[in-house]
């Protein structure tokens, strides 16, 4: 019912769509006769609209909560925000900014509940999930040595994917964790730094705990 796939191809087309981005480019330069601009990421924070009408603001969350009438708390719509700083050695350069999420998905159980965030990760595999729109960009332009600059990129959401595990007798699935990687590359197209945000997804208390089968896990390709 549900695919999970390493989404490289879908990836490598996506990124063709940015060619008025990068521009034109003259042939290949021999990298290692070029030090390449780098810059960093500072961090990487996740944000949620509350309030209604004027009274709406952002705050920044850690972690989400599924709520007894399948609600996401704080919202399963979000915005993920970067700070980014371009080192000393850097001339001024624009850059792309782009995002991908991967799922770890296990049965709902007692053993899960009870686990860290390393303790999951270290016992089943990461993957994507298809329906999740996770190729998300926001341009970085003219940054200059030393300069820092607040990056975001909107409207992250969950509703689809979230959508695809209902209670269902046969596997109770969940998916526990969500990774959000951040990629930044250069004109070039070639990806100078990267980051990520490990974020908990806990599930409603009223689905059924599968306790009698805790080691069972599902299978997924490796990230």
């Amino acid at each position: 019912m549900r695919t999970f796939l390493l989404r490289a191809l879908q990836c490598v087309a996506s990124l063709l769509l940015f060619g008025r981005f990068l521009g034109a480019q003259e042939a290949p330069v021999e990298l290692s006769h070029v030090e390449a601009p780098t810059i960093n990421i500072e961090s990487v924070d996740l944000l949620s609209r509350q309030g209604v009408g004027n009274e709406r603001k952002q705050i920044v969350f850690k972690e989400f909560r599924e709520t007894k009438h399948g609600r996401i708390v704080p919202s399963s719509k979000f915005d993920v925000v970067c700070e980014v700083r371009g080192e000393l050695n850097l001339s001024t350069e624009d850059f792309l900014l782009w995002t991908s999420v991967d799922f770890l998905v296990a049965p709902v159980t007692e053993t899960y509940k009870n686990m860290g965030i390393e303790q999951i990760g270290s016992s089943v595999a990461w993957g994507q999930l298809t329906e999740m729109d996770d190729f998300k960009s926001a341009a970085i332009y003219s940054l200059s040595a030393g300069e820092t600059r607040r990056v975001v990129v909107k409207n992250l959401d969950l509703t689809k994917t979230l959508a695809a595990f209902s209670v269902d007798p046969s596997d109770n699935l969940w998916p526990w964790l969500l990774r959000i990687n951040v990629h930044i590359q250069d004109r070039a197209g070639k990806q100078i730094a990267s980051a990520m945000k490990i974020v908990r997804l806990w599930p409603d208390s009223g689905r059924r705990s599968r306790a009698n089968s805790p080691t069972s896990v599902l299978k997924i390709p490796m990230s």
